[in-house]
């Protein structure tokens, strides 16, 4: 399944998604209460239905900024924000797509994952390069829920995740100081782990 398909799919299920990424948020606000931003620049990569971007956007005002390589994603959160004033999104590749600027505020959640360990630094290191100041990056984390979740969802032929390997807490924040970056401080949640950092 390519990651439009999925989007496609996750447009019915939308209700749901809101309440786990509601759940989710609260990870955020601890993290977010650390920080200065004040009407800020904002980049999300890998922005998916834009669920995190439009509570940034809320919470903070400013302008917030997408990048995703799905066009149904895109989509997703057109319908979902019909007015979406001070937002753009991009339908691109966070490797190679070309920013206008850099931002106060770079985050991205449930994506480096995804890459193995030498895309994953390059990645890592993206996020510090569009910032000028925050990173934030979620990832899943091993843990029993986890297991029993994702190896349920290959058995019923319901993974559409590809590559995904879970990090540990001290793996995020050593792939994050390897890139440059200054942990400042870390979240952990059921299924995710959390870090903020400086550049």
């Amino acid at each position: 399944m390519t990651w439009n398909e999925y989007w496609d799919r996750m447009s019915g299920a939308t209700p749901f998604y809101s309440v786990v990424q509601a759940s989710h948020w609260r990870r955020y606000e601890k993290l977010l209460a650390r920080t200065d931003l004040m009407s800020p620049d904002i980049l999300e990569f890998g922005g998916g239905s834009g669920m995190l971007s439009a509570k940034m956007h809320k919470r903070f005002g400013g302008s917030s900024t997408l990048v995703d390589i799905s066009h149904e994603a895109k989509e997703l959160f057109t319908s979902a924000n019909p007015k979406a004033n001070g937002f753009t999104y991009i339908v691109g590749d966070v490797f190679t797509v070309e920013l206008p600027k850099r931002y106060d505020l770079v985050f991205s959640d449930g994506l480096i994952e995804h890459f193995q360990q030498d895309k994953r630094a390059e990645l890592i290191k993206k996020h510090r390069d569009a910032s000028k100041k925050y990173v934030i990056i979620f990832a899943p984390k091993p843990s029993p829920q986890y297991e029993a979740a994702s190896e349920l969802m290959r058995r019923s032929g319901n993974w559409f995740f590809g590559y995904e390997e879970p990090m540990q807490l001290s793996q995020l924040k050593t792939e994050c100081e390897d890139a440059g970056l200054t942990v400042l401080a870390h979240v952990s949640g059921m299924w995710q782990n959390g870090v903020l950092c400086s550049r």
